[in-house]
């Protein structure tokens, strides 16, 4: 089987999959009355149900199973914060608690990464240390950023296929297949979570998994592929988003654990932009980054440009409330 053919089939797999399992997981989320009720963060006003990441699980299972040859670290990553999501979603955990546990399917995760044959020096244990916190990071980054419909399915779609390509390039193509996975179980969710009324939120399952693969994309981009700043170029946006409304509300002295409506796509929101809008907006700026990643891949441009590059870019998403009229934070 030709390798482009190979991940072809991968991303129909996923989609044929998910698109099967969305409707039955909807059925039962609304049987079972699992619904995401209105809170400080959210952008909805009506209890909706939570849950549409259990169909993606299915999705992704299926897909890496019709391929073979992901990593075991790829499957106890995306698995076990898959699940762990889902099992907040039926009943929520402390966050500190939740945090212990997702830091410990990182180390396992990452410590599954090294093959036996690797010297255990110091370099070693500071990389790993990097990528458990690279992992647990990106995994409630997505969720911070899974606030308004339609934005964390367009950026699963986005970071599939980006670093899907950058890990084709570079030669890496035991973790292809997983970029084709996640672009296909996003797309295939995506009819029932886009408008200004979604039928399904993800929920953390979703939120987790999408975190989780694209953190594991990333780490193998840093890792063993082309190298750091490549590897955190597609994913700088939401970085920068994130980062920011956490160093804000510390400097406000305000509670990083409770619900808000802080972060710039949700600001935007609130000024009356609807969420396809909003979401097709983070997604251009995430998509310009994604070109600054394959550019500096290819050697078109140094990488102390490619990294000004990216800072202007971060900065003109940062102010982009200003420019529309949302004001200060």
């Amino acid at each position: 089987m030709q390798t482009v053919e190979r991940y072809e089939i991968v991303f129909a797999v996923a989609v044929c999959l998910t698109l099967i399992a969305t409707p039955i997981t909807l059925f039962v989320l609304r049987k079972r009355g699992f619904l995401d009720n209105p809170n400080g963060r959210s952008s909805h006003v009506t209890p909706t149900p939570r849950g549409a990441g259990l169909a993606q699980m299915v999705g992704v299972a299926g897909a890496l199973a019709s391929t073979g040859g992901i990593p075991l670290s790829g499957i106890v990553a995306v698995a076990g914060f898959s699940v762990l999501g889902g099992v907040d979603d039926l009943k929520s955990r402390p966050p500190l608690f939740r945090f212990a546990l997702q830091v410990s399917i990182g180390f396992v995760a990452v410590v599954l990464a090294f093959s036996p044959q690797n010297s255990f020096g110091w370099q070693v244990v500071f990389a790993g240390a990097i990528a458990v916190l690279i992992l647990v990071g990106m995994v409630n980054t997505t969720n911070f950023m899974d606030g308004i419909n339609g934005i964390s399915l367009v950026h699963g779609m986005l970071f599939g296929l980006v670093y899907g390509t950058i890990l084709w390039r570079a030669g890496l193509t035991d973790w292809v297949p997983l970029g084709a996975a996640l672009a296909g179980v996003s797309l295939a969710v995506l009819p029932w979570n886009w408008g200004t009324s979604a039928k399904v939120f993800l929920g953390d399952s979703g939120s987790y998994l999408l975190g989780a693969s694209v953190a594991l994309l990333l780490l193998a981009t840093w890792l063993i592929g082309p190298g750091f700043v490549v590897a955190l170029a597609p994913v700088s946006i939401y970085l920068a988003d994130t980062g920011s409304t956490v160093l804000r509300r510390a400097w406000r002295r305000e509670s990083l654990t409770l619900a808000h409506r802080d972060h710039v796509y949700q600001r935007l929101v609130r000024s009356g932009w609807s969420h396809p809008r909003t979401a097709v907006l983070v997604a251009g700026f995430s998509a310009l980054a994604s070109v600054i990643a394959l550019v500096l891949q290819q050697g078109a441009v140094s990488l102390s440009v490619g990294i000004l590059l990216l800072l202007g870019l971060s900065g003109a998403y940062l102010m982009s409330p200003r420019v529309v009229g949302c004001g200060a934070p």
